[in-house]
């Protein structure tokens, strides 16, 4: 029941923070100590990409690459993300014939001191809310924008 309080506090301090933008101070009494780290490796090249997403809008690469998208874009992954938390979700879906071309994607969701790890492949049967949050993922990231 308290998980559920703070995510509930949490997504109405995200929410306050996007509606007032981006240099939006936080919310007094609500956290924003959330964070999504996502990880894909593999594929024919056997590349690692590791994104860090922040409430800000700020997402930071693990070559020093940083984007930016405007914060009202990242509230509802967010909030898909913080979800996983009191989810029945296995912590991996990563296929058995895992071949070396596919990639493995990692998303691992911190709120405040808690942390969530879930790892799948691209072969992997998985649920429709893991698939929806690396799609959102994805696209967050490929719409982004370099900061300057």
């Amino acid at each position: 029941m308290r998980l559920k309080a703070q995510l509930i506090w949490l997504l109405l301090g995200l929410l306050g923070l996007a509606a007032c933008g981006p240099d939006a101070a936080p919310v007094k009494g609500v956290s924003t100590d959330i964070k999504i780290t996502y990880q894909r490796q593999g594929g024919v090249t056997g590349i690692t990409q590791e994104w860090e997403i922040y409430p800000d809008g700020r997402i930071v690469g693990s070559g020093g690459q940083e984007l930016q998208v405007p914060p009202q874009q990242v509230i509802s992954l967010l909030a898909e993300a913080a979800q996983l938390q009191s989810s029945s979700l296995q912590d991996t879906y990563v296929s058995d014939d895992a071949c070396c071309d596919q990639f493995i994607y990692t998303v691992i969701v911190q709120v405040g001191d808690q942390e969530t790890m879930i790892q799948t492949s691209d072969t992997a049967e998985q649920p429709e809310q893991l698939t929806s949050l690396l799609t959102g993922i994805e696209d967050l990231i490929s719409n982004a924008e370099p900061i300057k």
